[in-house]
């Protein structure tokens, strides 16, 4: 059930309500020993989390986070590396949570917000094709773009939910396949195959 909850949001709300939680964190961490450094056992940690309302199953936040811990022993290291990745998640999901006002309506509110999606492995084609869709969508209103290399960066002001705009275009209605493979607050993160 748990394997279910990692890859499905739904399923991890579910856990959550079970519970009585407003909030589920559900995610997974490793950590793997990087050698010895001035005669201390190294570690390195990485966590990767996702925090999501049991009330409609959005995903509040979603990111990874990696740090690095030393010790006279390796068991050591590692639990002092776990701990500071740990630990930067947790300050990512308070700014998460904070900035999707739960507790005071259960999401967003409908004002205009600003987000940024970034997409990964794109080209100047595909980049015209999502730019013109983003500016007919309803709710959008307004759209500004730049690209470096394979990575586009899209800026939008919307009153809509942001997954809601990431699924669309996960979809492929904007005529460019792309998967979401990161998403937060108020940015998403996706690559062109």
């Amino acid at each position: 059930r748990l394997n279910t909850a990692l890859r499905d949001p739904a399923a991890a709300a579910d856990i959550g309500a079970e519970y009585g939680a407003d909030i589920v964190i559900i995610g997974e961490a490793f950590s793997e020993a990087d050698g010895r450094k001035n005669g201390m056992f190294s570690c390195r940690a990485r966590v990767e989390a996702r925090a999501v309302s049991t009330k409609n199953a959005q995903i509040l936040g979603a990111d990874g986070k990696h740090a690095g811990g030393l010790d006279n022993t390796e068991l050591v290291a590692g639990k002092t590396a776990l701990r500071n990745a740990g630990s930067s998640m947790a300050d990512y999901f308070i700014d998460a949570i904070c900035e999707a006002n739960i507790g005071t309506g259960g999401g967003q509110s409908t004002a205009n917000k600003q987000s940024e999606i970034v997409i990964n492995n794109a080209d100047f084609s595909s980049l015209m094709k999502i730019e013109k869709y983003l500016k007919s969508y309803s709710g959008i209103t307004s759209v500004s773009k730049k690209m470096t290399g394979k990575t586009a960066r899209i800026s939008i002001t919307h009153s809509g939910e942001l997954d809601v705009i990431a699924g669309s275009l996960s979809d492929g209605k904007s005529g460019v396949s792309l998967e979401v493979t990161g998403f937060g607050t108020n940015k998403f993160e996706a690559v062109l195959f």
